[in-house]
């Protein structure tokens, strides 16, 4: 008897909450290395910080296999909801979130293209007829 088939859900909420906590660790991190009130002032935010979270969310989108473009997003959500919590917010908040959500979406665009472009590929494929393998078809 075959077990039964479990829903991966519960396993996309577990890789959105690390990748959140990879944007939260590194707010914490660059900011207190560099003595900057928030990461994205220091001069390591756009070395080390960006592609340490464009890293984790590939990661956690590999093994997610589900939600990509949601967890594309969550360890820049991770480190503006840990910057606000430790700075209280500021002056420059509303302009901050609508920075972060137009430099964030560049890094969502693969994960949220590569399927779509995948599935045009395979609709455009004549039903049963694998992909050529270097032969013309002619059995003669």
């Amino acid at each position: 008897m075959a077990p039964p088939v479990q829903s991966n859900r519960a396993g996309t909420w577990v890789w959105f909450v690390i990748a959140a906590a990879v944007g939260g660790a590194v707010e914490i991190a660059l900011s207190v290395t560099a003595r900057r009130r928030e990461a994205w002032d220091s001069e390591y935010y756009w070395i080390f910080g960006v592609p340490a979270m464009i890293l984790a969310a590939f990661i956690c989108g590999l093994f997610a296999r589900r939600g990509p473009v949601r967890i594309g997003y969550a360890p820049f959500l991770g480190q503006l909801i840990t910057m606000v919590v430790r700075t209280g917010g500021g002056s420059l908040l509303p302009l901050g979130i609508i920075l972060k959500a137009s430099s964030d979406s560049a890094e969502c665009w693969p994960r949220l293209w590569v399927p779509l472009l995948e599935s045009v590929y395979w609709a455009t494929r004549a039903p049963g007829i694998p992909p050529a393998s270097g032969s013309t078809g002619n059995s003669a």
